[in-house]
């Protein structure tokens, strides 16, 4: 305890000599020590633990409500003084009463699914969540549960083809009425074909941390980054059931995905999707399937985010003849033909190595908008240029197979490099090209020389990465190793 000075036991004798006369809170005696006053704990309704690391901001955003309102609820004189294990009142649940916490929802999950997991009813997840579409549940959103609730461990199990409840019941080892009640059916002939089930997992392998709304044979799913972002590269990863045989697909936004093995045992799968980086901000469906040896096929669709990726803007003047919008969507139309197939061989290795002996002089960068000859088009940049003037030599950054070596009219002297898994890079404006389609190709090799062929204003190297058909930042493959 701080020695408090003679002159400070007047003041605090004073103050409370006020609180007994005059009837005030005691905390206006802490006021006027300079003491903070701790925030009480609440008797009812919905709260919040802080934990270590939380701000009031990250609060707020987390379960939705507005940081005033935070403020205002808990009556917090210092909002930037939060304390491990202080308990906070969350407006906007009114109604409900209990400990809350916030979990980010999984791909492979419906509201379904949740309410299974947490046992809570589908009615108190729609309050909770202020959901207006019960289907809307977005795979990396902040998803607002009872934190009190013990959840038992459970089990999966996929209602077949046209088979009775009773069959289901019977591979999974319990009685029927197991399944109705732990699935809230209204009867053991109500369950939907295909449909996955959960039930208790007594003695039996849990399925805690599973996708609740995917079949058994799916263990996890990963998407990384959990948000896709413009002109970057998503990664998506699943871990079967050993034994598990299924063929893993899926589409997004018109592409599909490819699935390739990560081990020999064939239990962990990634599929490479690259995310325009003109894709519009906002939510879109990603799809799923898996099919079982029979052909039967599993269905599931989920939305996702799709964020900002900041790009800049720049203006260039080129010819006018090389700004036609016909030209330029045929040259592409050509590109992304030599692009979209998916070789199931992986020929690169850890991080790709910069094609140009100045790996770090740019002079543009990838994703910049632009405005050609004063407005007459607008596009963006699809790739990376390098500094380096005419003969500049050109390496490969990946082990690979030459798919094209020859002009274009807006790319110039191009060569692009198949590197597997729907992995493509693109070298353009050469002066002189080096190899011939079907060379195989090593990280190193020269390839060709930097010129200005093409739409160019100035001799350059650029280059592109192509992920599932779509352009990505390079940056992103020089940095990392993918997957």
């Amino acid at each position: 305890m701080r020695q408090r000075s003679p002159e400070a036991w007047l003041n605090l004798l004073g103050a409370l000599w006020v609180v007994l006369v005059m009837g005030l809170p005691v905390s206006a005696v802490r006021a006027a020590e300079g003491m903070p006053t701790p925030s009480p704990t609440p008797s009812s309704g919905a709260v919040y633990e802080v934990q270590p690391g939380d701000t009031l901001s990250s609060i707020a955003y987390r379960f939705g409500v507005s940081l005033d309102a935070l403020v205002q609820a808990n009556g917090l004189a210092d909002p930037n003084n939060l304390r491990p294990g202080q308990k906070l009142v969350l407006p906007g649940f009114e109604g409900i009463n209990g400990e809350l916490t916030a979990v980010t929802v999984g791909y492979g999950e419906t509201l379904t699914s949740l309410s299974r997991r947490y046992r809570v009813p589908l009615r108190t997840l729609e309050r909770l969540n202020h959901l207006v579409n019960p289907e809307s549940v977005v795979a990396g959103q902040s998803f607002v549960v009872p934190a009190t609730v013990d959840s038992p461990p459970l089990a999966r199990v996929q209602v077949r083809q046209e088979e009775p409840l009773q069959l289901t019941a019977t591979r999974a080892g319990v009685n029927p009425w197991v399944l109705v009640l732990a699935n809230d059916l209204p009867g053991t002939w109500a369950a939907p074909p295909r449909a996955v089930l959960a039930y208790p997992a007594e003695g039996q392998e849990a399925d805690t941390h599973a996708p609740g709304a995917l079949p058994p044979g799916v263990l996890s799913v990963t998407l990384d980054p959990t948000a896709w972002v413009q002109g970057r590269t998503a990664v998506l990863r699943v871990r079967l059931r050993p034994g598990a045989a299924l063929t893993l697909g899926g589409e997004w936004e018109g592409h599909p995905l490819h699935f390739f093995p990560l081990d020999e045992k064939g239990e962990t799968w990634v599929a490479l999707q690259g995310v325009h980086a003109l894709q519009e901000v906002g939510l879109y469906p990603l799809v799923f399937t898996l099919t079982s040896p029979n052909g039967e096929t599993f269905r599931f669709e989920q939305r996702l985010q799709v964020r900002a990726g900041d790009y800049g803007w720049e203006k260039l003047i080129v010819p006018a003849s090389l700004v036609d919008p016909a030209l330029n969507k045929r040259e592409e139309e050509q590109i992304r033909a030599l692009t979209t197939k998916a070789t199931p061989i992986r020929y690169w290795k850890g991080p790709f190595q910069a094609p140009s002996p100045y790996p770090n002089c740019f002079t543009s960068w990838f994703g910049t908008r632009r405005d050609y000859n004063d407005g007459a088009y607008f596009g963006y940049h699809s790739g990376l240029d390098f500094c380096g003037g005419t003969g500049t030599p050109i390496t490969a950054p990946a082990d690979g197979v030459v798919v094209f070596a020859g002009p274009l009219e807006v790319h110039g002297n191009a060569i692009i490099i198949d590197h597997g898994w729907g992995v493509y890079t693109l070298y353009a404006h050469q002066q002189r090209i080096e190899v011939q389609v079907g060379h195989r190709v090593h990280a190193g090799d020269l390839i060709g020389y930097v010129g200005a062929t093409g739409r160019v204003t100035g001799a350059h190297l650029h280059w592109e990465v192509r992920v599932g058909g779509v352009p990505v930042d390079p940056e992103e493959w020089l940095e990392r190793t993918f997957p």
